[in-house]
């Protein structure tokens, strides 16, 4: 179970940091990662929101955990789920988020 874990944990965090501008530092004991949207220039409240509404992706903001523009990520899932998120998330990033930036 640990290398499945781990296994998961090093897919969605490696996928995260090809993500520009996401980062996520690797994390050594629980089941869910911290990524920093800052580089985003929305709060970590609005992009969990976009996320959900606009790419179907779930994740928890950081400001009910005392850690504004971070977002957190749970990798106790497959890795099929996980490979889907980052596919999602690039997708919506390089389309939407770009255009916005952009101002179209």
């Amino acid at each position: 179970v640990r290398d499945a874990f781990q296994e998961r944990r090093d897919r969605l965090v490696n996928g995260l940091n090809r993500l520009a501008p996401l980062r996520c530092v690797l994390p050594s004991g629980a089941f869910y990662a911290w990524c920093n949207v800052q580089g985003l220039g929305l709060s970590s409240e609005t992009m969990a929101r976009q996320w959900l509404d606009e790419a179907l992706v779930a994740t928890v903001p950081g400001e009910g955990f005392g850690a504004p523009g971070f977002i957190r990520f749970s990798f106790a899932t497959t890795l099929e789920v996980i490979d889907e998120t980052l596919t999602r998330l690039a997708t919506w990033l390089t389309s939407t988020h770009a255009a916005r930036v952009k101002g179209t």
